[in-house]
């Protein structure tokens, strides 16, 4: 046998084998094809909340030896693709507008709230300090609605978070995609 049939063969039974690779090949990104089978309701109750939990969601890409730059364009190009709900490190500035829905929904939660008259009355004055030059509607719904602004402290602390540039881990440029479904599902 000649040396180029020989090479013929060896070529058709690697793409034979990459085939049969390819037709049998699962890919999943289901965090619970890593835990053995539920067996009780309680087990099937983890694995569906550990298939839908917050954490599913989150897609982590490692950009090795990418300055901050290209970083900030391969982010810009992914947001705009529409093709996830969030990317960070995000460049945008938060404001009352765009501040999570469940940061609002548990702004008074978000900090220690006055528990004597004396506090409420120091938040009041501070309140109507803040009104002395005019207000306008935002303004007033927003003191009516958060009287003691723990909204906009944890505006301040995310705006803090959000202005990072770059999040880097052993030299290498981090991005996080979150996306709109399930990572694990692929039809999505």
């Amino acid at each position: 046998m000649s040396l180029g049939t020989r090479t013929i063969i060896a070529t058709a039974l690697v793409v034979a084998i990459a085939l049969f690779a390819v037709a049998r090949l699962e890919l999943t990104y289901h965090l619970t094809a890593f835990l053995p089978p539920p067996a009780t309701n309680a087990q099937s109750v983890l694995s569906e909340t550990l298939a839908s939990g917050a954490g599913s969601q989150l897609i982590f890409v490692a950009l090795p030896d990418t300055d901050s730059a290209a970083v900030t364009d391969i982010a810009i190009q992914l947001r705009e693709s529409g093709l996830f709900k969030r990317v960070w490190p995000d460049q945008t500035t938060p404001s009352l507008e765009n501040l999570p829905a469940p940061l609002w929904k548990h702004r008074l939660l978000l900090d220690e709230l006055p528990d004597d008259v004396t506090g409420w009355q120091e938040i009041l004055r501070q309140r109507s300090d803040d009104l002395m030059f005019g207000a306008d509607e935002t303004l007033l719904s927003l003191i009516a609605a958060d009287p003691a602004l723990n909204s906009v402290n944890a505006l301040e602390q995310f705006a803090a978070a959000s202005a990072q540039t770059d999040i880097n881990v052993d030299g290498k440029s981090i991005l996080i995609l979150e996306s709109r479904a399930s990572a694990y599902d692929a039809q999505a």
